[in-house]
């Protein structure tokens, strides 16, 4: 009896000993290698402590979705007709079971949340690397991006239990090698604003010949009021006064008081207010003074120097406040996160973003599965001059057009507003409406030549350089 008890006793503390299936770890993202730009220094300190995003599934996204493109579609009865912010977290909040089994998963681990979003889709938790190389079964190593020499923390996979696997969508930033992002400038000469009365607003520029980006060229090119008023210098230096010229964006104030513009900046880009009042009384004089001001906010730890601007940020507020003319402007710096932007091909987002179906129709599989490409508008990037601690700056890249779109869709919202409308809000179903695509300007010339090749030449209709040009407020008023 004494040994059959003891065999008992033996199998009952194997049996609890052993991880059941539930338990076993499953890989849950994978990289095959380290990306291109990045290096492995070594394992991470062991003590060193992780911030980790765990995205919770959304109980709805597919309904979320479809109430997206129902408020932004055109003819749409609930056309502009836009979901508050409750609404919106209704339909990305998890299942109870879904945020009841991360956090017993947690909880088994020892580990407490810091923080929780309002949906509660997103569950923000800092460990030491140790203790989440046990929990995702993986191994944390420290990476250096070549250029920059930025260090991370990263690892090229990590797993989860089968009870959670499809519970989470993801754990951010554990695979995530995101490169650290500088605007250089694609001309660059640094000269005092007012050094000379023979030069346009007295800026001396030196032209770097910079031939990759396509050349604007509309197939509606015939000789208008709006086009004989840009002036020659726009061919090689862009001003607010260039970007009205070319686009009609009026001059005059915002006045509904309802419109508003926000600026993110990552990777600790910052404006000062001493820079865009410089910008504005140089290239804006009608700007009454106290537009030169701007608000801030930060998130996730970011921050704005005000000792000292970045060229970005420089960028974005100065071509903002100088084109959607007394348009409030907010400068929201966000910490530890950054993108990039180019043209070309889609291959993660497609689904979500409205494109002609007849355009995915005839890319789909040359370049990936659906044929999805961007941007979907583009305008002026090249040549602007930009205030950066005191000095003007020449700056080109794709940032430069994006100040001068949202600045459009601010005066516009402004427009709506002034009428009792509501704003408009995600704009691609809009811009390949049969009202609205026959009214943008098409880019017929040049190519975005890059990595050995002559890149895509620009056509008539619909090409991946540039698919559309930017609106004409004319044909939008």
């Amino acid at each position: 009896m004494v040994a059959a008890g003891l065999l008992f006793f033996a199998l009952c503390s194997l049996t609890l000993g052993l991880p059941t299936a539930r338990d076993e770890l499953h890989v849950h993202e994978r990289r095959s290698d380290v990306p291109n730009g990045f290096k492995y220094l070594g394992k991470a300190d062991p003590d060193a402590l992780l911030s980790l995003r765990i995205a919770v599934a959304p109980s709805n996204l597919a309904g979320l979705e479809a109430a997206l493109y129902d408020v932004s579609t055109p003819g749409s009865k609930n056309y502009r007709k836009h979901l508050t912010k409750a609404e919106a977290q209704a339909f990305v909040a998890p299942k109870p079971d879904s945020t009841s089994a991360v956090k017993t998963w947690l909880s088994k681990n020892n580990v407490t949340a810091t923080a929780t979003s309002a949906a509660g889709d997103w569950i923000t938790v800092r460990i030491p690397v140790a203790e989440a190389n046990a929990m995702l079964g993986t191994q944390f190593g420290e990476y250096a991006h070549e250029e920059t020499s930025t260090k991370m923390i990263r690892t090229l996979s990590y797993s989860v239990p089968a009870s959670v696997k499809e519970h989470i969508d993801v754990i951010h930033p554990a695979t995530s090698f995101i490169e650290p992002r500088t605007l250089s400038p694609a001309v660059r000469a640094f000269h005092s604003p007012r050094a000379s009365a023979g030069s346009r607003n007295g800026i001396h520029l030196t032209a770097k010949n910079t031939t990759a980006s396509a050349t604007s060229a509309s197939k509606k090119s015939s000789p208008t009021a709006a086009a004989a008023a840009v002036d020659t210098s726009c061919k090689t230096q862009i001003t607010p006064e260039c970007l009205q010229s070319i686009y009609n964006i009026p001059s005059a104030p915002a006045s509904s008081g309802r419109s508003n513009l926000f600026v993110a900046s990552f990777a600790g880009e910052s404006a000062t207010p001493s820079d865009l009042k410089a910008f504005l009384s140089e290239f804006r004089q009608d700007i009454k003074a106290a537009s030169s001001n701007f608000i801030v906010q930060t998130v996730d730890g970011g921050t704005v120097n005000f000792a000292g601007g970045t060229t970005e940020a420089s960028l974005d507020i100065q071509y903002t406040a100088g084109l959607a003319t007394d348009v409030p402007t907010t400068f929201v710096s966000v910490g530890s996160n950054n993108t990039d932007g180019a043209a070309g091909f889609l291959d993660i987002i497609n689904d979500l973003l409205a494109q002609d179906e007849g355009l995915e129709n005839t890319n789909a599989g040359l370049f990936n599965a659906s044929g999805r490409a961007f941007p979907d508008i583009a305008a002026q990037a090249q040549g602007f001059q930009v205030f950066v601690n005191g000095q003007v700056k020449p700056v080109a890249g794709t940032s430069a057009a994006s100040p001068t779109i949202a600045s459009v869709v601010a005066l516009i919202n402004d427009a709506i507003f002034k009428e009792g409308g509501r704003p408009v809000g995600f704009l691609n179903p809009f811009l390949y409406s049969a009202g609205v695509a026959g009214t943008l300007n098409d880019i017929t010339q040049g190519s975005n030549p890059g990595c050995g090749t002559d890149g895509f030449p620009a056509t008539d209709g619909w090409d991946p350089v540039r698919n559309h040009s930017v609106v004409l407020r004319s044909t939008l008023s």
